[in-house]
């Protein structure tokens, strides 16, 4: 047996896993996301590092927006090779902050669960923690440490097992 390994951030310190351009970049030690597409949302994925069971805590803003229900933004997790097939973890401060959970299947989307964030703070560049713990099929969501409802079970034979973690931001002109 070796020593127990705690907590590493791996995504933070590696910033090379990171595409940059005009709509990712790095600015004050902070990964961005500009989302510039009129029609989809940006989406983007760190490395091509496969993760399994995981407990993951990302500190994630909305800098800018246009804060009328559409701007989601999120992590996405268990992506396949290809990006056909994810979970997404996406929040919005509209209406005093709700979530959603997703899965992505090659072009079709199902809603595995949905809620209110009473904690979540929601002015311009106020910093929310989001963390997710998944393990086999079984997901667990905190915002700034609350939990939020039970651990959801995806019961499916489409249930992902392991696949690459990314970023997400909905609607044109949000960061």
């Amino acid at each position: 047996a070796g020593t127990p390994r705690g907590p590493v951030d791996d995504l933070a310190n590696d910033q090379g896993g990171w595409p940059v351009g005009s709509s990712f970049f790095f600015q004050n030690g902070q990964y961005h996301i500009l989302n510039t597409s009129p029609s989809r949302t940006a989406t983007i994925f760190y490395s091509s590092y496969m993760f399994v069971n995981f407990h993951l805590s990302v500190t994630m803003s909305e800098v800018r927006g246009s804060r009328d229900g559409g701007d989601y933004y999120g992590v996405v997790f268990r992506a396949s090779n290809d990006q056909s097939r994810y979970y997404l973890f996406e929040m919005v401060a509209w209406a005093g902050g709700e979530y959603g959970f997703l899965r992505y299947d090659a072009g079709g989307w199902t809603t595995l669960a949905v809620g209110n964030v009473p904690g979540m703070l929601g002015a311009p560049g106020q910093s929310n923690v989001v963390t997710i713990e998944a393990t086999k099929n079984r997901f667990t969501f905190f915002i700034n440490n609350q939990q939020l409802g039970k651990p959801v079970v995806d019961k499916s034979r489409a249930a992902l097992l392991s696949g690459m973690v990314g970023l997400m931001v909905e609607e044109q002109n949000t960061e």
